[in-house]
This record gives structure tokens, sequence and C-alpha cells, in this order.
């Protein structure tokens, strides 16, 4: 974001993958699995939270984008239907 800013960019769009996602031993749903109905709050609250407000603070807009699971085609049946995904 200091590039970025420094550049004199003041928008970044990314993507967080969050069928994959295990930075920092955090992921977005509990116990992995992205079937369930249970988020890990504390994964946006400590991690993307963070994220987003460091690129505020350099005057920067993140726009994120959620994705699914790249290296799987029928991604979406680790939610258990397009539906859920949704």
């Amino acid at each position: 974001m200091g590039v970025l800013h420094d550049c004199g960019f003041n928008t970044f769009m990314g993507c967080a993958w969050l069928g994959k996602y295990t930075r920092a031993g955090t992921a977005p749903f509990e116990n992995r699995n992205p079937g369930s109905d249970s988020l890990r709050i504390r994964f946006f609250q400590e991690q993307l939270d963070p994220m987003v407000q460091y690129a505020n603070d350099k005057g920067i807009l993140m726009v994120i984008v959620i994705g699914g699971f790249p290296d799987n085609r029928q991604w979406f049946q680790k939610f258990n239907s397009i539906e859920r995904n949704d």
C-alpha cells in the first residue's frame, strides 16, 4: 500500500479466497469448512479489517472481492449448493 500511495494510486482491488486462506494460522470458517455456517469473525476482525484500515490510512480505497476455490471447478460444492455460495 505504501508503494501504491507513493505512486499516486488511490484504489486497489484484491481478492479474499475464503476457501483456502490460512495465513498466520487463521481461516474464515471454523474447522476450515466453508460448508458450515460457522464463520470465524476473528478472521475478519484481526486479518482482513486491519489490511483495509491500513490502505484507508494511506488514502487508498481497497475493494475486496470474495473468491472461491481456483483449483476445483466445482468449488461451489464446498458450500453444499450454489445458492449458499451466492
